[in-house]
């Protein structure tokens, strides 16, 4: 028989022009709003529930006294700063500091106060020695001091307590003006809490800009290679770059901020998108080389691939919505945002694949070529003809992971959003050798009668208070007189209200949790043994998320189980088998489990990033499994098919695609995960792990598994 005649495509009618261009125009509109008023939110405190009672504690404070955790950290060092020129280039930092419109107070070591309320370094018996002799003498008479300056002189530290009422950009802008008058024969540095907001917001941007880039084009040049065909490239970008942009412009339009969470969106879209992209793409020059005509394969190739693909986009939105039943407001917005993205990803397929193809294609003649490697079907078939070996295998391994898993362990790591390598990081390190005291904890302190003034009753409860956390002879760094004026340094201290006062305890800031819980476990123990329990209570940002962040991280199990059920509720609706969907679940548990082995393996915990990789992961998992089974399902309705047929069918026609999506995907994250943030990063390392392993589980153990649980 002759082969059909090659003749062109159909031209595109007037209603392709106008959703091609509409889909133009909604792109651009949405470019300019993300470039417009897309911003960036660090605040790790917004991870947490907000009605826990270390939550509401640490709320409690930032409202009675005034945001303690926006105070900034200045680490002033110098060779010694006991020297006559570096002693009195740090006074004049202090005092441009104060004169400073957008600073409200200073604490430093010339706010450390003796017994009697009045300043040590300005104290008679001090001001005769020499700056070095004065050092010494205030770290061997105040153990606050000793908090505040390291014991070779080297570094000190500077607390700022900025003016909120001011933008941000206005006062760091000023700030830095005083530091860079500042110089001489010192140094001086920001560091604590929101200079590490800004670090994490500096890394964000760096990420949209280079990396999630950089991921989709070796995804894309991925494609064009599997294809051998540039216009590949093409065909599988404009889905993920039309539904990124529409999902960034939605993010800045409803005034959502961009965390380092929803960084994780842009990576999942883009691979997910484009290894989408190639399951129909494949599909549509299936029908070509079959000598369709252009408008029959679209259509025909469409209609094979939608129902799994919208399967595949729903399952890992249903992996990003479980993350909802923690009731964190950050993973309320990554789950809102992540599934948003993959529904806009499945509209944007729908409604642009028919146009690009046709714009690639203009006519039909000539081979298109399958994407994937023709060996992996040869594995996949070579195994499936041991389905008691791999049945066995499937078992003995989801056993031996479970085991494994019960090993992990949670927590909570605060420089998990820090960029790797960076400045920030380098000068924590060195400043935690030297003073540890880049972070603050409280002690608050429950006042007597409820006005603003310092009666004798809270004089003597703050001074039992600073002697139990700081040791005898400790002092509160303020004076009574200074309490009674009110002035922007003494609200850092005494709730505005008068019902209370805060006693800055200085730690590090990049210490494990437990450390950080250890201390407050001794600082409480402290005051417990000197009947101060009843009337104060430990708070303070790192305090409280790392309280909060491993209940949370343990709670996101239960939202990994219900993205499983919702998952599993998926399959059972796609095969309309309860059987075939245990027999697909093992297979998409095995990669996750193995991600989490992997964890174990290298000692690393599980943070909150790793698991919602975990939970996602999963969603994502799923993706290959959904294809091959809905090639059975097509197979199946051909009259006289058995099971084994049907795998074979599917096989064949899923094994090349599935492959090449899933070097797609491995090639995204292999490349996000080279991201500058550690959360991105492991987040990639693991979907990257989950997505290898479940494209072995799903060409050597799901074949063998359908056909011991197939129930027509």
């Amino acid at each position: 028989m002759e082969p059909m005649a090659k003749r062109p495509g159909p031209r595109a009618g007037p209603a392709r022009w106008i959703v091609a261009a509409l889909l133009l125009i909604s792109a651009a509109l949405a470019a300019y709003t993300a470039s417009a008023w897309l911003y960036i939110e660090t605040d790790a405190s917004k991870t947490v529930r907000g009605g826990s009672p270390a939550f509401t504690r640490f709320t409690d404070l930032e409202d009675r006294f005034g945001m303690p955790s926006e105070d900034e950290v200045l680490v002033v060092s110098a060779a010694d700063l006991g020297s006559a020129d570096a002693f009195l280039a740090l006074e004049d930092l202090v005092v441009e500091l104060q004169l400073s419109p957008s600073v409200r107070g200073v604490i430093s070591i010339f706010s450390i106060t003796g017994p009697d309320g009045a300043p040590l370094l300005a104290a008679p018996d001090y001001t005769d020695l020499e700056p070095g002799e004065r050092l010494d003498r205030l770290r061997a008479e105040s153990a606050i001091a000793q908090r505040f300056l390291a014991e070779d002189r080297g570094t000190t530290l500077v607390l700022v307590l900025p003016d909120l009422a001011l933008a941000e950009p206005q006062r760091i802008t000023e700030l830095n003006d005083v530091i860079e008058i500042a110089g001489g024969p010192i140094e001086v540095q920001l560091l604590g809490l929101p200079a590490l907001n800004r670090e994490v917001s500096a890394a964000i941007v760096s990420d949209l800009a280079f990396f999630v880039p950089l991921g989709a084009v070796l995804c894309l040049l991925v494609a064009a290679l599997l294809f051998r065909s540039p216009r590949a490239l093409v065909v599988c970008a404009v889905a993920p770059a039309l539904s990124i942009t529409w999902t960034v412009g939605i993010v800045a339009l409803t005034g959502t901020a961009f965390t380092p969470m929803v960084t994780l969106v842009p990576v999942v879209i883009i691979t997910l998108g484009i290894a989408d992209s190639v399951h129909v793409y494949h599909a549509i020059l299936a029908r070509l080389n079959e000598r369709q005509d252009l408008s029959a394969a679209i259509a025909t190739g469409m209609r094979e691939t939608m129902p799994a693909v919208a399967v595949t986009s729903g399952t890992t939105a249903a992996a990003f919505l479980s993350v909802l039943v923690v009731g964190s407001e950050t993973l309320r917005t990554l789950a809102w945002v992540g599934s948003l993205g993959l529904f806009l990803t499945f509209v944007a397929l729908n409604l642009s694949m028919p146009l690009i193809v046709r714009a690639m294609h203009r006519s039909n003649g000539g081979t298109h070529v399958d994407p994937g490697v023709s060996a992996a079907e040869n594995v996949a078939f070579a195994l499936f003809a041991r389905p008691r070996l791999m049945r066995s295998i499937a078992a003995g391994l989801l056993g031996l992971l479970l085991i494994v898993q019960t090993f992990t362990e949670r927590g909570f790591d605060v420089m998990e959003f820090v960029p790797h390598r960076s400045e920030f990081r380098a000068a924590l390190d060195q400043l935690e050798a030297a003073v540890p005291g880049s972070n603050q904890s409280y002690v608050v302190i429950e006042g007597t009668d409820g006005t603003p003034t310092l009666s004798d009753a809270e004089a003597d409860r703050i001074g039992a208070v600073a002697e139990a956390v700081f040791g005898e002879g400790a002092a509160f760094p303020l004076d009574a007189a200074q309490m009674e004026t009110s002035d922007a340094l003494t609200a850092r201290f005494v709730a505005r209200d008068g019902s209370g006062f805060a006693l800055p305890v200085p730690g590090p800031l990049s210490v494990d949790w437990r450390e950080t819980l250890a201390r407050s476990t001794e600082i409480e123990a402290s005051l417990d043994a000197a009947g101060l329990s009843d009337v104060t209570h430990v708070t303070g940002y790192t305090h409280m998320l790392s309280i909060e962040l491993p209940m949370i991280v343990s709670q996101l199990r239960t939202a990994f189980y219900l993205a499983v059920g919702i998952i599993t509720l998926a399959t059972i609706i796609l095969m309309r088998s309860v059987m075939l969907a245990i027999a697909a679940l093992i297979p998409n548990i095995i990669p996750i489990l193995g991600a989490e082995a992997w964890l174990v393996l290298t000692g690393a915990t599980l943070t909150l990033v790793e698991a919602v990789a975990l939970t996602i992961a999963f969603g994502i998992a799923v993706d290959d499994t959904t294809h091959i089974l809905n090639r059975i399902r097509l197979a199946m309705r051909r009259a006289g098919t058995s099971v084994n047929e049907a795998v074979v069918q599917a096989l064949r026609e899923a094994t090349r695609p599935i492959v090449a999506t899933s070097l797609i995907l491995l090639a995204g994250f292999g490349a996000a995960s080279l991201s500058t943030l550690p959360s991105v990063s492991s987040f990639c390392q693991l979907a990257a792990i989950a997505t290898a392993l479940a494209l072995l589980a799903d060409l050597a153990l799901l074949p063998s598994l359908v056909t011991a649980f197939w129930r027509r």
